[in-house]
């Protein structure tokens, strides 16, 4: 098992140190797309060599991410890949991430269906085969390769106004290929996904009550509960909060 850990950042990674102290070359790959080149502390020279003008609600997003993909998959052993924003943390080792991956099998936190409409009513599938999942996936190799591959076709479908394809594009395409067998989907869960968020309506015991929650502060209760529960990361933690996790 290798995992490459996929930075989609603006400009800096909040928790640089703690992602530096969790990787080990050996089973961890780091690759940074970014849209402002600031120089980073560690991972500086992980960064891609190209990137795009990725931007919010856009498909270019997903060309991004393609791009993180690809750069990935060049390494013959890597068997996932796990997408990270600059505000991404990490909340368990290295060695429990590796031990709770299952080969073949890709990670999505999926949200219900009705939520795909109406902003996918123009989109050229039937309207079964639209998923909506959170863009803070994990990949398996096998996916990878696949989306890859599949570019062509499926960024099309929602290269639309109004649609966000990061949320859409992955998760419908291995639907729309049968090979939503190789899913391990969490409903639209908090601190039950693979990658945390507190958005309001979760079923959280500390869930914020507006929007999501970016993290100036975290309590000791609520860290704890976030190390026993099944997340290996979490979002959205910013600079100020970073020392806290240390502790």
């Amino acid at each position: 098992m290798k995992v490459a850990l996929c930075f989609l950042i603006y400009d800096t990674i909040h928790g640089e140190d703690l992602w530096q102290q969790f990787v080990d070359d050996a089973v961890c790959s780091v690759h940074v797309h970014y849209k402002w080149d600031v120089p980073l502390r560690h991972f500086n020279h992980r960064k891609l060599a190209a990137c795009v003008d990725a931007r919010t609600w856009h498909v270019s997003l997903v060309h991004a991410q393609n791009r993180l993909l690809a750069a990935a998959l060049q390494d013959p052993d890597v068997t996932h890949c796990i997408f990270l924003s600059q505000a991404c943390v990490p909340l368990k080792p290295l060695t429990h991430v590796l031990g709770a991956l299952q080969p073949d099998v890709s990670y999505f936190n999926r949200s219900p269906d009705d939520q795909c409409f109406p902003r996918c009513n123009g989109v050229p599938l039937p309207r079964e085969a639209i998923k909506k999942a959170s863009q803070w996936c994990i990949l398996c190799r096998a996916h990878a390769e696949l989306l890859l591959d599949g570019a062509a076709e499926y960024l099309p479908w929602f290269d639309r106004p109004g649609i966000p394809p990061d949320e859409h594009c992955y998760l419908t395409y291995l639907y729309w290929k049968g090979r939503q067998a190789e899913v391990i989907e969490t409903p639209n869960a908090a601190a039950g996904a693979t990658t945390f968020t507190n958005w309001a309506g979760m079923d959280y015991p500390f869930v914020t009550p507006v929007g999501l929650k970016t993290y100036d502060y975290i309590s000791p209760e609520e860290l704890a509960y976030l190390r026993a529960s099944p997340c290996l990361f979490g979002r959205k933690f910013s600079p100020a909060c970073i020392p806290l996790l240390t502790t």
